[in-house]
């Protein structure tokens, strides 16, 4: 039985950021644009913003639709009714883990339609291949999963690190703007200091001068004014 998939788009809402075909397929333009039609029609449809997990499978021109909505993104595979159910679910959900583990993810919610076509459409193009090639998907799938769950666990790890940098950054900034306050108190508590002793050394300059004036007049009065 001919397991292969004919068609993958990766999506959110109604914008589509990347898709491919077989790359066996003869016509390759006029295929990919005849999928692109019908799953243009099915977008609008499904459900938007959803966080939980979504999965289902509309009929269109005789091919089966199939789609997982996971955390607002959109995967959505084509194959021949014959195939069923499994192995394209499967291949979804092989999808979604790599999208979801790379960089393109985080930047999905704000993208572009087509936007990741070039950094994606390889990927998505080798995944078919390997469901296309009669190998064991099954056994793939487990291997997967556990991947998953590490890279999982490697992602909240991560989230945390983020979390205490953004907390470090905010008391590198408090301890730098506190510095940046002692720097200036201090600045300005010798400034003051120094002008402080500057009126001191005036004052005392004054009475010196003043001090001195007096002692001379006595002097001149004593030898001038008093008889001898």
């Amino acid at each position: 039985m001919d397991i292969s998939i004919l068609y993958c788009l990766v999506g959110r809402g109604t914008v589509v950021l990347a898709d491919s075909i077989r790359e066996w397929d003869d016509y390759k333009e006029d295929v990919i644009i005849n999928y692109r039609a019908n799953a243009s029609k099915i977008l609008p449809s499904l459900p938007k913003g959803a966080d939980k997990r979504n999965t289902q499978t509309n009929k269109c021109d005789s091919l089966l639709y199939h789609i997982l909505v996971d955390n607002g993104v959109v995967y959505m595979c084509t194959c021949e009714a014959a195939v069923g159910y499994n192995t394209p679910y499967k291949f979804l959900d092989w999808v979604c883990t790599r999208f979801t583990g790379c960089s393109l993810y985080v930047r999905s919610p704000t993208a572009r339609n087509m936007e990741f076509q070039r950094e994606f459409n390889p990927v998505i193009i080798d995944l078919i291949e390997q469901f296309s090639s009669h190998r064991e998907p099954d056994k793939l799938y487990e291997a997967q999963r556990v991947l998953d769950g590490i890279k999982t666990t490697m992602i909240e790890n991560i989230g945390k690190t983020a979390e205490r940098g953004e907390q470090l950054d905010d008391l590198l900034e408090k301890t730098t703007d506190l510095e940046y306050s002692s720097d200036t108190f201090r600045k300005a508590a010798v400034k003051i200091k120094k002008r402080y002793w500057w009126q001191n050394f005036r004052i005392w300059i004054a009475c010196g001068v003043v001090g001195a004036i007096g002692i001379t007049a006595i002097v001149l009065l004593v030898v001038f004014l008093l008889p001898s």
